[in-house]
């Protein structure tokens, strides 16, 4: 495993495959920003299933696990983890909301179309 970070100015998309075929865009991935997705791996040693198509070509960086080791004892270089990190839980996090959210708008017609046996009209889409 390795981490890697862009180095151009291009982007790559850090995405996971779906059992149905489907793509699920995780992050992106811009110039000089670390991708999280190789990152977690080596911190937790589990390996994920990802891919990062890239818009142009781009250059990485990887760093091999005992590389990455010595460099997380530097502050600096601990700060940037950290804070990539911090940014893509605030996305989850957002995201964590705004399904909560949906959910929330389709679950209460649903749920007084139920109580009402079916007599409340569902709102016009």
């Amino acid at each position: 495993m390795t981490a890697g970070r862009a180095k151009s100015t291009g982007a790559m998309r850090v995405a996971r495959g779906s059992p149905g075929g489907h793509t699920l865009e995780l992050h992106r991935v811009g110039t000089r920003e670390l991708c999280a997705a190789p990152t977690s791996c080596l911190f937790g040693s589990v390996a994920l299933q990802f891919h990062g198509p890239a818009n142009e070509a781009i250059e990485l960086v990887r760093q091999s696990p005992a590389c990455f080791a010595r460099w997380v004892d530097h502050l600096p270089f601990r700060s940037v983890i950290f804070g990539t990190f911090a940014d893509r839980l605030a996305d989850l996090m957002a995201l964590a909301n705004e399904q909560g959210t949906m959910q929330e708008i389709v679950t209460r017609p649903l749920q007084r179309f139920e109580r009402d046996g079916g007599d409340t009209p569902l709102p016009a889409a």
